[in-house]
C-alpha cells in the first residue's frame, strides 16, 4: 500500500475543511431517539482538535446514517448534534442540503455554500448524505459538488473506506489537498501491529452478526491466523444445515451460499483450524418479522439435534457459551467481530455479555490480547462495562474485516500518495 498522505503534511490555515466520518451509531432497538454509544463520535475528536490547532476556520461534517431510500428522518444525524457540540466545546450548525421534487433528491449546492459562508459556527454538520443515491453510486457530478464546500478534505471514517462512495472515495478525484485524519491512522497502525504479533496456535476468532455473506471470506482468511474460530448462532446455521439437521426458519442459510460452507471447511483442515459450531441455543416459536413488537415472548433451550421447523435460533445456549469460554481462556490473542447472538433483544444478548464479560477478565488478569471490531459489537461492551478493558476496539465492522483479510480499501487508497 502507498504511504498514507497524514494531517501534518496538510496546510489548513484559514480554509474550511471537509472532513468525512463516520457517525453511524448504533440506535437502541424500537427507538430512534436513544443512542447506544456515542463511541464513533468520541473517535473524531482528536482529528476535530488537530484541524483547529492548524488554523483551519470551519470543518464541514459529512456521515451517513444507515440506508436509507431518500429522504427519511428515522436516519437523521441530527441525534449527534448534542453530542459532538458537548465533545468539542464548540456551537454545531446543523444544515440539511436535501430536498425532494418530484420524488428526486436533489443536493442544493449554492444554498448549502451560503449556509456554510454565512454560519458563524465553526463546526458544520450535514444532513445523512445518503438520502442521495448518488451518494453510494460515487456519481461523479456529485463527488465535484460535495469538492466545493470546501478547500481540504480529510477522512477519518475508518468504518466507511471500504465504500467506493461519492464522500469516501469520489469527492479526491476534485481535489488537491487531501489527507487521513487521527483515527485512520490509529486503526491502521493498531491492527498492523497485533496482526504481525499474532501467533497462530494460541489466537481465537469469534465470529459473530447477522449478515453471514459478508463475513465468508474473513472465517476463511481466520484458518490461516487461527487455531480456533467459534461461531455465533447465524454463522453455526450454515454448519448445522449441512449436517442435514434442521435449522427451523432461521433466515440465515440461504441455499446459494451453502457451497461456501465446504470451501470453510476445506480450509480449515488445510490450515489445521477448528471451526466450533453451536451444539446448543436457545430459539423461539415467533417470527423475528413481529417478535420486536411484543412485550413477552417464550424462549426455549434446543441442541442442534432437536430443533423444530416452526422455531427460530437466536442466541448461542449454555454448554456452547462453557466451552467457548474454555477455549478462550487458554488464546494469547482474541479476534471477536460481531455479537453471538441477537444483542438487541433481551435475552438474547445473554452468550454476547457472558462472553464480552470473560474476555475482559482474560484481559485483566492473564494478558489477552482483545481485539474488537464492529459498532454492535463495540456496544455490547459498553453495555457490560467491558470496552476499557479490551486492549483495542475498532470503530469499523466491514472495513476491520476487509483490512484484516488484506483487501485494499478505497477510501485509503484515495488519502495515499499516488
Amino acid at each position: 500500500m502507498n504511504k498514507l498522505k497524514t494531517l501534518e503534511n496538510v496546510e489548513m490555515s484559514d480554509k474550511t475543511v471537509i472532513l468525512r466520518v463516520d457517525y453511524n451509531v448504533p440506535m437502541a432497538i424500537n427507538d430512534i431517539k436513544t443512542v447506544k454509544s456515542y463511541h464513533r463520535v468520541e473517535a473524531t475528536i482528536p482529528t476535530i482538535e488537530e484541524i483547529f490547532k492548524k488554523s483551519a476556520s470551519k470543518i464541514v461534517i459529512i456521515s451517513h446514517m444507515g440506508r436509507p431510500e431518500g429522504i427519511d428522518k428515522k436516519y437523521s444525524l441530527s441525534i449527534v448534534v448534542d453530542n459532538l457540540s458537548k465533545l468539542t466545546g464548540e456551537k454545531v450548525e446543523f444544515i440539511d442540503p436535501f430536498t425532494e421534487v418530484d420524488g428526486i433528491v436533489v443536493f442544493n449546492l449554492e444554498e448549502t455554500k451560503a449556509k456554510i459562508d454565512g454560519s458563524d459556527s465553526k463546526i458544520i454538520l450535514l444532513e445523512n448524505i445518503r438520502y442521495s443515491p448518488l451518494e453510494s453510486s460515487n456519481d461523479f457530478e456529485f463527488s465535484k459538488k460535495l469538492s466545493q464546500l470546501g478547500e481540504v478534505y480529510v477522512n477519518d471514517g475508518f468504518a466507511v473506506s471500504h465504500r467506493a462512495h461519492a464522500s469516501v472515495e469520489g469527492i479526491t478525484h476534485h481535489m488537491e489537498n487531501t489527507c487521513a485524519g487521527f483515527l485512520i491512522e490509529k486503526e491502521l497502525s493498531t491492527i498492523d501491529h497485533f496482526l504481525s504479533k499474532m501467533e497462530k496456535e494460541s489466537t481465537v476468532c469469534l465470529v459473530g452478526g447477522s449478515k453471514v455473506s459478508t463475513k465468508i471470506g474473513l472465517i476463511k482468511h481466520f484458518t490461516i491466523l487461527s487455531s480456533h474460530i467459534l461461531l455465533g448462532c447465524a454463522f453455526s446455521c450454515p454448519f448445522i444445515k449441512r449436517a442435514g439437521k434442521s435449522i427451523g426458519k432461521s433466515p440465515y442459510a440461504p441455499e446459494e451460499q451453502m457451497h461456501l460452507v465446504e470451501e470453510l471447511l476445506t480450509s480449515a483442515t488445510t490450515n489445521k483450524c477448528e471451526i466450533m459450531v453451536a451444539k446448543d441455543m436457545y430459539v423461539t416459536n415467533v417470527d423475528n418479522s413481529i417478535i420486536q413488537t411484543l412485550e413477552h415472548f417464550e424462549h426455549f433451550l434446543r441442541t442442534s439435534n432437536d430443533i423444530e421447523d416452526h422455531e427460530t435460533i437466536n442466541d448461542l445456549g449454555d454448554s456452547t457459551i462453557q466451552k467457548y469460554k474454555e477455549i478462550i481462556s487458554k488464546a494469547s490473542t482474541v479476534i471477536w467481530c460481531g455479537p453471538v447472538g441477537w444483542s438487541d433483544l433481551p435475552p438474547f444478548n445473554n452468550a454476547s455479555n457472558e462472553l464480552a464479560k470473560h474476555i475482559a477478565h482474560c484481559s485483566k488478569k492473564n494478558g489477552l490480547v482483545s481485539i474488537a471490531g464492529g459498532g454492535d459489537t463495540a456496544s455490547t461492551l459498553i453495555e457490560t462495562s467491558t470496552f476499557n478493558d479490551f486492549t483495542f476496539v475498532s470503530t469499523a465492522g466491514g472495513a476491520f474485516i476487509e483490512y484484516i483479510e488484506g483487501n485494499s480499501l478505497p477510501g485509503i487508497k484515495a488519502v495515499s500518495e499516488r
